[in-house]
C-alpha cells in the first residue's frame, strides 16, 4: 500500500480550550482493480482530541460519508474511487452542546498516481476485453479513467473520432458511442489528454445490413470461364464496383449488324469450297513439269 499523507489545517478564532483545527489524511492504496481507476482512504485528526463530534468528508463539494469522532479521530472507514487532482476537504461538526464551532480543512488536490485506460461496454455490462468484437451500429459505453479530474479525453477508433468524455470526481468519464460503419478489421482505441494516453484494440465486424467489401472475382472450378455474347442490340448487365456502388455502365454498340457478318462468311466460304474444286479437276499434265 502507498500513503500519501496530505494536512490540512484551519484555524478558527480562538474560544478557550475549544477546537482549532482538523488535519485530512489520505491514503492512496495500490493495486485496487486497475483495470479502473485508484482507491484512497480518509481520515482526520481533531484537536483537542477531548472534543466530541463527527467529521464530514467531501471531494469536489459532494459529500462522501460522516464518521463520529473517536479520541481525536475520524475515519471514513471505506475505500473510494477518485480522480487525480480532485480536491477535497473534511468538516468537523461539533456536538450541540460542546459550545464549539464547526471547522473546515483547506481543500487540496489529492495526488493519485493511477495508470491512464480505455475500454468499451456492452448493452449487457459486460467489459469488452482487448481485441474484444464490436460490432457496427451497435451501441456501447465508452469508459476512460487515469487522466486528470475534470479533464476531456479524446478517444478515437483508428482516425475516426468517437467522443470526448470528461473525468468526473470518480475518477472516470464515459459516454455512450455507436460502433461506426468503417471496413472490418482490426483497430486501435486510443484515449489521449495531455500527456496521458491509453490504448487497446477491437475487432469490428459487420453488423446485419451494413454494405461489406465486395468480394474478388475468381474463376470457376476447372478454370473454363464462360463468357456471355449479347444478341444484336442488347449490352451486357451493369457490374459493381469495388466501394459498393453500382457500375451501371454498357458496352458500346460498333454499328455491325451481325446478319452482315453472318453474310459475308457464308460468301467466303463458297468461294473457298469452289477454289478447292477447281483444283481437284484441273488435267494431271499440267502439274507435271517437262521432261
Amino acid at each position: 500500500m502507498t500513503v500519501a499523507a496530505l494536512p490540512l489545517v484551519a484555524a478558527v478564532p480562538a474560544q478557550a480550550d475549544e477546537a482549532a483545527s482538523v488535519v485530512l489524511t489520505v491514503e492512496v492504496t495500490s493495486g485496487v482493480d486497475v483495470n479502473t481507476y485508484t482507491g484512497v482512504r480518509m481520515h482526520a485528526v481533531v484537536r483537542p482530541a477531548s472534543v466530541a463530534g463527527r467529521v464530514s468528508f467531501y471531494v469536489d463539494g459532494t459529500k462522501l460519508g460522516t464518521a463520529p469522532v473517536v479520541a481525536g479521530v475520524a475515519d471514513l472507514g471505506s475505500t473510494i474511487h477518485v480522480a487525480d487532482g480532485v480536491p477535497a476537504t473534511a468538516v468537523f461538526e461539533p456536538a450541540s452542546a460542546s459550545g464549539t464551532s464547526s471547522v473546515t480543512s483547506p481543500e487540496v488536490a489529492v495526488a493519485v498516481q493511477a495508470v491512464p485506460r480505455v475500454w468499451l461496454v456492452d448493452a449487457a455490462g459486460a467489459t469488452m476485453p482487448d481485441r474484444g468484437r464490436i460490432t457496427t451500429g451497435k451501441r456501447y459505453r465508452l469508459v476512460v479513467s487515469g487522466f486528470r479530474f475534470g479533464s476531456s479525453v479524446r478517444v478515437t477508433l483508428g482516425s475516426r473520432t468517437l467522443d470526448t468524455p470528461r473525468v468526473g470526481a470518480s475518477g472516470t468519464g464515459s459516454v455512450l458511442v455507436t460502433a461506426p460503419a468503417l471496413r472490418p478489421g482490426v483497430y486501435r482505441l486510443t484515449a489521449r489528454s495531455g500527456n496521458r494516453s491509453a490504448t487497446t484494440s477491437v475487432v469490428l465486424v459487420a453488423g446485419p445490413g451494413s454494405p461489406g467489401p465486395s468480394p474478388k472475382p475468381t474463376a470457376p472450378a476447372g478454370g473454363n470461364v464462360s463468357v456471355v455474347v449479347p444478341s444484336a442490340g442488347q449490352s451486357l448487365p451493369a457490374t459493381g464496383r469495388d466501394d459498393g456502388t453500382d457500375g451501371g455502365g454498357t458496352l458500346p454498340r460498333t454499328g455491325s449488324d451481325i446478319a452482315a457478318l453472318l453474310g459475308f462468311s457464308v460468301v467466303a466460304l463458297l468461294v473457298g469450297v469452289g477454289l478447292v474444286v477447281a483444283t481437284l479437276r484441273r488435267p494431271p499434265g499440267r502439274h507435271q513439269g517437262a521432261r
